[in-house]
């Protein structure tokens, strides 16, 4: 499956506010599928690869314009509404993006190839409770917002992990008890294997899905 013309991946908050320091896509699966841990080093096999640390031209504190997405694709996030910040010293000493009150980017006319399997980084940290849907990762077509990845945290602080695959959109989806301290950083992998979801948090399994078989469709609603 192509995603293209209108599809883009967002992030946003809309009641609470996140922090994001990395963001890895791979859509090679096997090499990490016995180990969710992001080996320092990666530098093959991503599609999709966001990294605070490559936003040098942004003062501590200022409003991020633009972030360029690093596997190759030659794509830039731009501002979707109102910009997130740029922090200097975000999570653990580390460059960060600082997503609240709506703020968000998006990336249009993206092509990622995705056929079914994928395996997603995502180093974050929460800064406190949310009352609504706030997406780290939101992989949709722009008009009617049918999607085919969601990746967040509801109203109740649940992690939320959910593709469309052959089935509806309640047969593929993992929804695990969020258990976030505020201020603490994070690594979230997000697997898609075959027929079934994985969740894990800092290299430990929070909850599977058996789902339903591939391809990956455009989209539910």
């Amino acid at each position: 499956m192509k995603l293209r013309d209108r599809s883009w991946p967002r992030a946003f908050s809309r009641s609470f506010a996140f922090a994001i320091s990395a963001f890895l896509a791979l859509f090679t699966f096997s090499a990490f599928a016995d180990n969710p841990h992001p080996p320092g080093g990666i530098s093959s096999g991503l599609t999709f690869w966001l990294k605070a640390s490559d936003l040098t031209g942004v003062a501590d504190g200022a409003a991020v314009q633009e972030w360029v997405e690093r596997s190759g694709t030659g794509k830039k996030l731009t501002p979707d509404g109102a910009a997130p910040t740029f922090l200097a010293a975000g999570i653990d000493g580390k460059p960060a993006v600082r997503f609240d009150n709506g703020k968000r980017l998006k990336v249009e006319d993206l092509d990622l190839n995705l056929v079914n399997d994928f395996t997603a980084f995502l180093v974050r940290s929460d800064e406190g409770a949310t009352t609504s849907n706030s997406y780290f990762f939101h992989l949709a077509e722009e008009v009617n917002g049918l999607q085919t990845i969601a990746l967040y945290r509801n109203q109740a602080g649940n992690e939320k992990f959910i593709v469309k695959a052959s089935g509806n959109w309640t047969q593929d989806y993992i929804s695990a008890a969020a258990g976030i301290t505020p201020g603490q950083t994070y690594q979230t992998t997000y697997v898609r294997s075959g027929s079934n979801l994985h969740l894990y948090r800092d290299g430990a399994l929070l909850k599977t899905d058996a789902g339903t078989a591939g391809p990956l469709q455009e989209h539910w609603s």
